[in-house]
């Protein structure tokens, strides 16, 4: 994705999270969202995906 789009989705979802009724709204369901930079979303699903990958290798996991 060109990083003027990644940019500004950026800009408004971080912008949308700070809204207070957005926020309660998840909180009621059982989200904590944050915004991340870019740079950390990438860091984050990053070290996710290693690490949910490494359980599922380990323990022999698969979708039925």
């Amino acid at each position: 994705m060109p990083a003027p789009v990644v940019l500004h989705l950026h800009t408004e979802i971080a912008k949308a999270l700070r809204d207070p009724e957005l926020h309660a709204s998840f909180r009621a369901a059982g989200v904590e969202a944050q915004a991340m930079s870019p740079a950390e979303l990438t860091a984050y699903m990053r070290a996710e995906y290693e690490k949910w990958g490494r359980v599922v290798r380990e323990t022999g996991a698969s979708v039925n």
